[in-house]
C-alpha cells in the first residue's frame, strides 16, 4: 500500500495515538459528530501509521475524535491514510491538529507541549509548529499550569477557572487550607482575575505578618527585649544590660544617610543592641517614658490644691 493511498480499515484495527494529550471527550459531542460522519461521510481520512510492536494494527496520528465518535454511532469502518511517521512526528501531529482546531483544553494543551519539550522542542519552536496566535508566553504559561496543585489544574480544565486566576491562586500552594478556602471564594464569587489577584494579594501580606510575629517570638533577641522593656518600666532608662552581666546600657541617637533619627540602646560590653525607632517597640518605649514622667510629677499638696 502507497503511503498516500487512502483504504477503508476496520475500525478495531486502530489504536490511540501513544503521545495523545487529550482527556476528555464529552459524550454529547462525540454523539453529535458521530451523527454527522454518519449523514455527511469523513470529509478527511484518519491518519495513522503502522504500529511499531503489533502486527495488523495501526496508531492513529490524526482523527482519534473522529474515531471515538464513529464507534458511538455504530460505524465500523473509517477511510485511512497510512504515513511513515516516527515517534517524534506522531507526538508533535497531536498538539497541532487539536490546537488548530481548538479541541483542548489548557490543560491537555499543556501535556501535549510537555511531550514536544521533552523531545526536545523549544517553548518558541512549538509555539511557531502550532501557530494559530499561540506564543511563547501562551507556551510557558500552559507548560507551568502543569506544576500547580490538582485542584487548580482540574478547575482550569473544566473551564471554571482561567489559567491566569490559576497562575494567582498558585501563589497559596503552600498553604492547602488556605488555598482551599480561597478558591470556593474565588468560584462561588465569580472573580475576576484580577480580584483574585487583589484577594491573594491580601492574604499573602497576612502570611508574611504571621510569620515575621512568628519568627520574632521564637528569635533570640525577643526574651532579651522583654526583659529590658521590664528593666525601663521598673528602674527607669539607666538600666543594665538584660542578659544580667552587669554590663550598663547606653542610649544612643543616630543619624541615618538619609537623615533620619535612629534611636537604639547599645551594651558597650557584650555588643547587645535594641533598635526602636519605630513600630511597636517605639510605640511602648514611648508610652513607658511618657508613664514614668507623670509618675515623677510632684503630686499636688493641700495648698495647692485649694
Amino acid at each position: 500500500m502507497s503511503a498516500e493511498n487512502i483504504r477503508e480499515m476496520d475500525i478495531k484495527k486502530l489504536d490511540p495515538n501513544p503521545f495523545q494529550a487529550r482527556i476528555e471527550y464529552p459524550e454529547e459531542e462525540l454523539q453529535s459528530l458521530g451523527r454527522s460522519i454518519k449523514e455527511l461521510g469523513m470529509l478527511e481520512p484518519i491518519i495513522v501509521r503502522i504500529h511499531p510492536t503489533k502486527p495488523g494494527r495501526f496508531e492513529i496520528a490524526v482523527g482519534e475524535r473522529r474515531v471515538r465518535a464513529c464507534r458511538l454511532v455504530g460505524i465500523t469502518t473509517v477511510p485511512t491514510m497510512a504515513r511513515d511517521l516516527s515517534d517524534d512526528e506522531m507526538a508533535l501531529y497531536v498538539p497541532v491538529e487539536n490546537l488548530q482546531r481548538r479541541d483542548l483544553n489548557p490543560i491537555e494543551e499543556a501535556r501535549a507541549f510537555k511531550t514536544l519539550q521533552e523531545r526536545g522542542l523549544t517553548q518558541q519552536r512549538i509555539a511557531d509548529e502550532v501557530s494559530h496566535g499561540m506564543t511563547r508566553d501562551i507556551v510557558g504559561q500552559r507548560l507551568r499550569l502543569l506544576g500547580f496543585p490538582p485542584e487548580l489544574q482540574e478547575l482550569v480544565s473544566r473551564d471554571t477557572i482561567t489559567p491566569a486566576h490559576a497562575e494567582t491562586l498558585a501563589r497559596l500552594a503552600d498553604e492547602p487550607p488556605i488555598l482551599k478556602d480561597t478558591i470556593s471564594k474565588v468560584v462561588n464569587q465569580k472573580l475576576t482575575s484580577k480580584e483574585t489577584e487583589q484577594l491573594v494579594g491580601e492574604l499573602l501580606q497576612k502570611q508574611a505578618l504571621h510569620k515575621d510575629t512568628l519568627d520574632y517570638l521564637t528569635s533570640e533577641e525577643f526574651l532579651p527585649t522583654i526583659q529590658y522593656l521590664l528593666n525601663i518600666a521598673t528602674t527607669g532608662e539607666d538600666v543594665h544590660c538584660p542578659f544580667d552581666r552587669g554590663e550598663t546600657v547606653v542610649y544612643e541617637q543616630l543619624k541615618d544617610a538619609a537623615g533620619t533619627t535612629l534611636e537604639r540602646m547599645v551594651c558597650k560590653e557584650c555588643g547587645w543592641e535594641l533598635d526602636f525607632t519605630q513600630g511597636p517597640l517605639f510605640e511602648i518605649v514611648t508610652r513607658i517614658r511618657e508613664l514614668r514622667g507623670a509618675s515623677n510629677q510632684p503630686k499636688p499638696t493641700e495648698e495647692t490644691k485649694s
